[in-house]
């Protein structure tokens, strides 16, 4: 419809969307709204982000920290940008990232970004080991290190791509 308005006798309204990645829901317009001759009922729509678009975006969220659990550096190549401190490099055992504090936003409705998600979080590696850089031979351990994700993505696009800041 192009933001112009739609004649429709009473009766039952749905709403959708063609995007896979994104839902669309409202309440439904009940024959009390709509008063008289000439006057007109807001549809209010809500526009979710998909859970198949979730993991889409989870897996590109995967990706980028792989490059860190797939590295032997103290400091892994980009994407990836965390540091193992005290450890030798080419040593690194990363591990897999615990992902559970990256969050994807809502659509915004009343925002000019469009049909963009932000995503944002920190990953984390817990128990992360090198060859300790002071003490040859022994191991050391490195609890927690973490990098942050901040990026965003646009759900008018398919595969989905997430842009780091």
């Amino acid at each position: 419809m192009n933001g112009n308005p739609a004649y429709v006798f009473p009766g039952f309204l749905d709403v959708a969307s063609s995007n896979q990645w994104i839902t669309v829901t409202t309440k439904p317009v009940l024959l009390d709204q709509l008063l008289t001759g000439g006057s007109s009922a807001s549809l209010q729509p809500t526009y979710t982000v998909t859970d198949a678009a979730k993991t889409a975006i989870m897996a590109q969220v995967k990706t980028i920290t792989d490059a860190c659990t797939n590295s032997h550096a103290a400091a892994p190549p980009k994407p990836c940008d965390t540091v193992a401190f005290g450890v030798v490099d080419g040593t690194v055992n990363w591990g897999p990232a615990d992902l559970s504090r990256i969050k994807i936003d809502n659509i915004d409705n009343y925002s000019s970004a469009g049909l963009t998600v932000r995503v944002s979080g920190q990953a984390f590696w817990n128990g992360v080991t090198g060859q300790d850089q002071w003490h040859a031979g022994a191991i050391k351990t490195l609890d927690q290190q973490s990098m942050y994700i901040n990026g965003s993505v646009d759900l008018t696009k398919s595969p989905l791509t997430l842009s780091q800041k």
